[in-house]
């Protein structure tokens, strides 16, 4: 499971609530801070006995829940100067698993701010170049998840990126129209895939 938890903390019972009742088997969270990790971790800690925060500024945090042991292998910094990438390594009853959470560069400008430049032309770029920067620093030909919230469609340029080197978008190959996507605004809710 893969789920951006949203840094500023709206409804943390809905996303307790949703994790539970997903009950996957490594759960990778984004957008984590302290006050989720003080929030969450005593509540998931019976269905998930292993579990890392890594707290970075503003919306940077990222998390992992498992059933299994899992541990650090990096925590990278992302080539745009937006949100690291973490490589994790999680001890699956297969073998080891190598995990890369993501959070990719927003369709905003360098300032924060939503523009139709950012959104066509500037940000695709970025994600590309960020996801191209983690994928190296995972080790080849091992068995990889990545998860997170790329902040594009399914036909986006780092999904695009790691199909051409053979991953599965599973969220495509198993639901094709599930808005993934919803932000609250004062004129109504605006959701996307």
């Amino acid at each position: 499971l893969t789920y951006n938890v949203n840094f500023g903390g709206p409804a943390p019972e809905r996303a307790l609530r949703a994790i539970r009742e997903a009950d996957a088997d490594i759960v990778c969270l984004q957008e984590t801070t302290e006050d989720w990790e003080s929030y969450l971790r005593p509540r998931l800690r019976d269905l998930y006995p292993n579990a890392i925060f890594r707290h970075a500024g503003g919306a940077g945090g990222q998390a992992v829940f498992s059933k299994w042991e899992v541990r650090e292998i990096a925590w990278v910094e992302s080539p745009t100067g937006w949100f690291p990438g973490w490589i994790l390594e999680a001890e699956t009853p297969v073998g080891p698993v190598q995990i890369l959470g993501v959070h990719l560069h927003p369709a905003v400008n360098e300032e924060g701010r939503f523009t139709v430049s950012a959104y066509l032309s500037a940000t695709p770029e970025a994600r590309r170049r960020e996801i191209a920067a983690f994928h190296a620093r995972l080790a080849p030909g091992r068995p990889t998840l990545v998860a997170g919230d790329f902040n594009e469609s399914d036909s986006g340029a780092a999904v695009a990126w790691l199909r051409e080197r053979g991953f599965t978008d599973t969220l495509s190959e198993f639901d094709r129209s599930a808005k993934t996507w919803r932000w609250k605004t004062r004129l109504g809710t605006v959701s996307s895939r």
